[in-house]
């Protein structure tokens, strides 16, 4: 079952669980697997809560009987403009008691309204002189429709505003503000321990969603093992549990866990550093050299085996369970700017695809999109974009149905500082050309953000998330996209250069010197939670930067943006399905929930020796120092990771 499919589906999806129709297997196995329906289903769910949760409407008790009198005037006035051959209806029993009380006030309608509530029938018609010209009529059964649907309007607006201020509270999207978000309430996360009993201790980097974790982890040693490894999550925290090995054989390359996409589960594998001839082995050192791979395995469970001793997901051989390389090449640290230290510089997801920036053994920036169908299917790829001369494509992201893309352009100048754009691609319909011409969908690519000072962008929901360097002042509070604009409407995909547009002038931003600039610092410094163990996976500087939270709504990013957060103290973006996680300069946690507006206490829940914490979907997964986590009733080599999910439980549409 595609996306589209599943859509139409959930739009009656409360009367299929009720009749417990034959699809719904496949549309429940779709929306475990998809993010992005899964997502909508939440929305759709949230609304229809909101609904039901609203008091019954009761009308005033004075509101009906203002109604009929209404009607008995507007009667009064038809058949004061009706002709004879037109008063063959008798006036109709309910308006007979209004017209009376309509007599006692207006003496002069007393004989008109003798003949239309007579108990014998209609009386010979008064002729009435007529002083205006005359209109279109009424006859008493429409004006009665017309009434009623008037009211039934009322409500309805009524019930949509009441749905509108629960789902957006008093916030609205893209409103100027002079200070921080304003959100109505605060909850909070509920936080759950899973311990897992391992042979390989020591975890790197770790992925989770409701029903699942997975974690890459090593073993002691001189030369230590890695593997992959998997833990079903409904195990009531039972810590003999082990988890299940997803390769063949241990790898003695270090594996770092990046994304999991439609049952997809995508690492980075990099190899031993090697060094070039007459240099020492040195971490450190600029002459380092590794081989690395971007690899994915199909972890569904597609054509399973049926005997006991198979593992859980694993298939027969017409779709084995064996990982595939999607990328590879060879880092080399004396082609890349020197504050760059792994070959990956960001990778996300939407719906089938995958983002990937990258950098090949050239020095060469590359941004390209993966499209992850089935277990069976070959994945497909495509360049987006690339960039060279020391400039680096970093942070891609992308709106739900995929026709946003956003991702940083970053490089660093003599003196010593970073710099940052923020570039879009949008899918739009062409405008119409003279000559013969058909309606399709053409792909513009454009700076979105030019003042050298803006990083890591992060798309939740309807909102575009970024970090700005600059002060908050106006200059900041407004966005213009960049002139510089490439047209495809031909191909797809094209490639474009963004340090080729860097020759044609751009907005630069009235800034006084040292404004914007941010400094390259060695990443030990930084009070950062990282997405993977830095012990293992060192950052690098870009991943320290501090900043301005600014929210921009994807439906007009040319509002002036919310500010998130005190003005240059966040960080370190994360985001799941509807919500925004980021860090303060002091290394505390805040959390924003974009689907209601609402703020999410996070308080002490995730520690500031936390080691690393990453977010997929729903799910936060978190590793605090071993010697915090120590028990003696647990077994050795018991790990215990920390995770929530948000919201904590997925409402079904029956409750």
């Amino acid at each position: 079952m595609n996306c589209n499919r599943a859509r139409e589906l959930l739009a009656n999806y409360r009367d299929i669980q009720k009749e417990r129709a034959a699809i719904l297997p496949e549309l429940d196995a779709h929306l475990e697997a998809c993010s992005a329906c899964r997502q909508i289903q939440q929305q759709s769910d949230f609304i229809g809560a909101s609904v039901r949760s609203l008091p019954t409407l009761s009308s005033a008790p004075e509101a009906h009987a203002k109604l009929m009198r209404a009607l008995a005037a507007e009667h009064t006035r038809y058949i004061q403009r009706a002709t004879s051959s037109e008063l063959s209806t008798p006036t109709p029993a309910f308006l007979k008691p209004y017209l009376k009380d309509i007599v006692a006030e207006e003496k002069h309608l007393e004989p008109l309204t003798t003949f239309s509530s007579a108990e014998t029938g209609p009386l010979p018609v008064i002729p009435i002189t007529r002083k205006s010209p005359r209109v279109a009529r009424l006859g008493p059964t429409t004006i009665v429709g017309i009434a009623a649907a008037v009211l039934m309007l009322i409500m309805a607006g009524g019930i949509s505003s009441l749905v509108l201020m629960a789902q957006m509270n008093s916030g609205k999207p893209g409103e100027t503000i002079s200070g921080p978000a304003i959100v109505n309430k605060v909850t909070n996360i509920s936080v759950a321990s899973v311990a897992v009993q391992t042979s390989y201790p020591h975890v790197v980097s770790a992925l989770a969603d409701r029903n699942t974790m997975y974690f890459s982890a090593y073993q002691d040693g001189s030369d230590p093992e890695w593997m992959l490894e998997q833990v079903h999550l409904n195990t009531n925290n039972d810590p003999s549990i082990t988890p299940v090995p997803l390769l063949d054989k241990p790898t003695t390359s270090n594996v770092y866990l990046l994304e999991n996409v439609q049952n997809w589960l995508i690492w980075l594998q990099l190899d031993k550093p090697k060094t070039t001839t007459g240099k020492p082995l040195d971490t450190q050192n600029s002459s380092l050299t590794r081989t690395w791979s971007l690899d994915a395995l199909y972890v569904g469970s597609g054509d399973t085996k049926t005997d006991n001793k198979s593992l859980p997901g694993e298939k027969n051989e017409a779709s084995a369970n064996q990982p595939i390389t999607l990328l590879k090449g060879l880092y080399d640290q004396n082609t890349v700017p020197a504050w760059v230290n792994s070959p990956l510089q960001g990778t996300s997801t939407y719906q089938n695809d995958l983002l990937v920036s990258w950098l090949d053994n050239q020095g060469t920036s590359h941004l390209t999109r993966y499209q992850l169908d089935g277990q069976q299917q070959a994945p497909t790829s495509e360049e987006l974009a690339h960039v060279n001369a020391g400039h680096v494509l970093t942070s891609p992201t992308a709106s739900n149905d995929g026709k946003s893309i956003y991702w940083g352009e970053e490089w660093a100048t003599n003196d010593n500082v970073l710099h940052g754009n923020i570039w879009q691609s949008q899918e739009e319909e062409a405008a119409p050309e003279h000559g013969r011409w058909a309606p399709h969908i053409e792909t513009v690519r454009s700076l979105f953000k030019n003042d050298e000072a803006s990083f890591h962008p992060h798309v939740v929901g309807d909102t575009l998330f970024m970090l700005s360097t600059l002060p908050l002042d106006a200059s900041n509070q407004t966005n213009k996209p960049s002139p510089i604009i490439t047209t495809d409407s031909q191909t797809p995909v094209a490639s474009l250069t963004p340090s080729a547009a860097k020759s044609t002038p751009v907005l630069t931003p009235s800034v006084t010197t040292g404004q914007g600039e941010t400094p390259i610092t060695q990443p030990t410094q930084a009070p950062l939670i990282a997405k993977s163990d830095p012990n293992a996976y060192p950052l690098q500087a870009d991943a320290m930067i501090q900043g301005t939270l600014f929210g921009y709504q994807l439906s007009d990013t040319t509002l002036a943006p919310q500010q998130f957060g005190d003005e240059g103290q966040s960080m370190a973006l994360q985001g799941g399905n509807r919500f925004l996680l980021w860090q303060n300069k002091n290394k505390s946690i805040n959390m924003f929930d974009v689907l209601t507006n609402n703020q999410v206490g996070v308080g002490t829940q995730i520690p500031a020796n936390t080691l690393f914490l990453s977010i997929h979907g729903d799910t936060a997964v978190w590793l605090i120092p071993p010697d915090t986590n120590a028990n003696a009733t647990q077994p050795a080599n018991t790990v215990t990771f920390k995770t929530f999910n948000w919201p904590t439980k997925i409402v079904s549409p029956n409750n």
